[in-house]
C-alpha cells in the first residue's frame, strides 16, 4: 500500500538532526544557495529502481539525500547537473515511494516531489510446447513473425506433396500452407514457390515477405509482388538478403550475405554500405536506431563475428570479436550472434553470454554465461518481450528463459538434433523456427 501521509516531516526531522550532528558548520554569510531539485522516474526492474536526480548547476559542490518509504538510503555528491541512481535489492512486484533534499552543509535548500515507482513482476517461465514438424527433409522453416495467438507467419522452404511450399500460417486451430508469389529473374515473372528468406509483419494487413531481391506484401486479402531490387545484377559484392526490419511499409532495412545492406522506401532501392563482407545474419531497432550482428564460420573470415549500427545514414562498426571463444578481459565476448531491441536497449546474444548497449547513454552491461549457466548452447537467437521476459535458443534445441530475476532452462522441450534460428514473441505466445536434422522443418509454439 502506498504510504504518502507525513512523508515530509518525518524525512525533514531526520534529515537536520543527521545534518546537525554530522555538519554543524553554518552557511557563510556572502553565500546565497537556492536553487531546485528534481526527482524523476526512469525505470524499473524486478529488484531495482532506477531513478533521475537534477540539481541547478550552481558551481559549488551539490549534495543530495534520498529516502525511500520515510527511511534514509544514502546521501551522495553531484557533479554535473544530473545523475542516474539505481536503488537495488527491492522486492518484485512492490510499491515504493522516493523523495530527494538538497543539501548544503546541513541545511536544506529544497525538497522533491514524492516519486512513486513499482518493481516489474517475476514473468512465468511456464511454457506449454506444441512441436510440429513440418513438410520433409530436407525443408526448413527461416524466419517467424507472431502477430496474435491466432495470427502467426513462418516462411522458408517446404518440400512436400502439393508443394514446394514457402510459408505457412497458423489462425488459432491449424497450420495452412501457402504459396506465395515473388517477382524473379530474367523477366520478372511471377514465381509462386520461391524460397523465402525473410517475413515480418507490421500489422495483420501489412506484413512483409522477402526471397533475397523481391518483396511481396500481404494486405489482409492477397499477396502482392512488390518491386524488386535490380540494383543486385552485376554486382559483385552481392550477397542474398536473408533478414528484414521495419517501422513502416515505406522504411525497411535488409541485411544479407556478403556484408549486403539495402533500404527500401516503399518504391525505391538503395544500397547501404557496410564496410565488410561477414554474412549479416540479424537485424533489429527501435526508431532511428538500428542494429545488425553478422559471423562466418568458414573460409578467410571464420571466427570473425561483428555488431553494426546504422547511424546518421550509415552503418558504423559497434564492436566485433576475432575469435569463436573470445577474451572477456579485453572486452571482447567471443561469436556476436543475434540482436533484439527493447526500449533504449540492444541485447546481443554472445558466444560468453548476453551483452546489453543502452544507446542512449552509450553503455554496456555484460551478463557473463558462467553466472546465468548459458555455456556451451550456441544461441543463435535472442527475443526480448521485455527487461524481465527474455528468451535464448540454441543449435541443439536448447531453450532458456529470463524473468527477470534468474535465467532457466526449459527441460519440457525434446533437444538433439534439432535446430532454431529465430523466433518471434507476442504477449504469451511464442514461435521458434528452424529445422530437424534428417526430418524436415521445425516449429515450437509456446504458450503460456
Amino acid at each position: 500500500m502506498i504510504r504518502t501521509t507525513e512523508v515530509l516531516s518525518v524525512i525533514f526531522g531526520f534529515l537536520i538532526i543527521q545534518a546537525f550532528i554530522s555538519c554543524p558548520e553554518e552557511i557563510e554569510p556572502d553565500i546565497e544557495i537556492e536553487g531546485v531539485i528534481l526527482l524523476s522516474l526512469e525505470t524499473t526492474r524486478c529488484q531495482s529502481v532506477y531513478l533521475n536526480v537534477e540539481l541547478p548547476d550552481s558551481g559549488l559542490m551539490k549534495t543530495y539525500s534520498l529516502y525511500r518509504d520515510n527511511q534514509y538510503i544514502r546521501t551522495d555528491t553531484l557533479y554535473g547537473t544530473d545523475t542516474l541512481i539505481v536503488d537495488s535489492g527491492l522486492e518484485p512486484s512492490t510499491d515504493y515511494l522516493y523523495q530527494a533534499l538538497y543539501v548544503y552543509r546541513g541545511d536544506i535548500i529544497d525538497s522533491s516531489d514524492i516519486v512513486y515507482a513499482r518493481t516489474m513482476d517475476i514473468s512465468n517461465s511456464n511454457f506449454v510446447w506444441h512441436v510440429d514438424t513440418i513438410a520433409d527433409y530436407p525443408s526448413v522453416l527461416r524466419d517467424v513473425a507472431v502477430i496474435d495467438d491466432d495470427d502467426i507467419w513462418a516462411v522458408g522452404e517446404l518440400k512436400m506433396a502439393g508443394g514446394p511450399y514457402n510459408a505457412i500460417h497458423w489462425d488459432g486451430v491449424e497450420w495452412t500452407y501457402f504459396k506465395i508469389p515473388t517477382f524473379a529473374l530474367p523477366n520478372q515473372s511471377i514465381v509462386e514457390s520461391a524460397d523465402l528468406k525473410t517475413v515480418f509483419a507490421i500489422s495483420s494487413s501489412e506484413i512483409y515477405f522477402c526471397a533475397g531481391a523481391s518483396f511481396t506484401k500481404w494486405d489482409g486479402h492477397e499477396f502482392i509482388p512488390l518491386d524488386m531490387f535490380m540494383d543486385y545484377i552485376g554486382d559483385p559484392d552481392y550477397g542474398p538478403l536473408w533478414r528484414m526490419w521495419s517501422k513502416s511499409g515505406d522504411d525497411i532495412y535488409l541485411v544479407g550475405e556478403k556484408g549486403y545492406s539495402v533500404h527500401y522506401d516503399g518504391t525505391n532501392w538503395e544500397k547501404l554500405e557496410t564496410g565488410m563482407d561477414l554474412f549479416l545474419r540479424d537485424i533489429s531497432g527501435k526508431d532511428e536506431h538500428i542494429f545488425a550482428t553478422g559471423y562466418d564460420d568458414y573460409g578467410e573470415n571464420s571466427g570473425k563475428s561483428i555488431a553494426l549500427e546504422f547511424k546518421n545514414g550509415n552503418w558504423n562498426t559497434l564492436f566485433e570479436s576475432f575469435s569463436y571463444l573470445g577474451d572477456v578481459d579485453n572486452n571482447d565476448y567471443g561469436f556476436i550472434y543475434a540482436v533484439d531491441v527493447y526500449n533504449d536497449t540492444a541485447y546481443f546474444s554472445v558466444r560468453t553470454g548476453v551483452l546489453k548497449y543502452a544507446y542512449k547513454s552509450n553503455s554496456y552491461k555484460f551478463t557473463s554465461g558462467a553466472d546465468a549457466n548459458l555455456l556451451n548452447h550456441d544461441f543463435k537467437s535472442i527475443i526480448v518481450q521485455g527487461t524481465n521476459d527474455i528468451v535464448l535458443t540454441g543449435l541443439i534445441g536448447t531453450i532458456v528463459h529470463f524473468n527477470g530475476i534468474v535465467w532457466s532452462k526449459d527441460d519440457s522441450v525434446p533437444t538433439g538434433n534439432r535446430y532454431y534460428y529465430y523466433g518471434d514473441f507476442y504477449n504469451n505466445t511464442i514461435v521458434l523456427v528452424g529445422s530437424f536434422n534428417w526430418d524436415g522443418a521445425l516449429i515450437a509454439r509456446g504458450v503460456r
